[in-house]
């Protein structure tokens, strides 16, 4: 279970000082223990990459921009200078 601390507290049994929006994986009794005594909060943990695995990406092939048959002949600077 991953927890996500709501008040800054001492933890005991990392024998350190936690700080607000710090998040950690604890077991799930621990997260029961720390979530009862109203210092942290579960963190839920989204299946975003699976979900984009399922789903088929359409992409369409890129296209080639069309050629132009403009600028064969004479160009503008060469017109003006005759």
């Amino acid at each position: 279970m991953k927890v996500k601390v709501i008040k800054r507290y001492r933890d005991k049994e990392l024998k350190k000082i936690l700080e607000v929006n710090h998040e950690f994986e604890v077991t799930n009794e621990r997260g029961a223990v720390l979530i009862g005594a109203g210092v942290a909060e579960e963190v839920v943990v989204e299946q975003v990459q699976e979900e984009q695995k399922q789903e088929p990406v359409n992409e369409e092939p890129k296209q080639e921009p069309k050629k132009t048959t403009r600028g064969r002949g004479k160009s503008a600077k060469t017109a003006k200078a005759k």
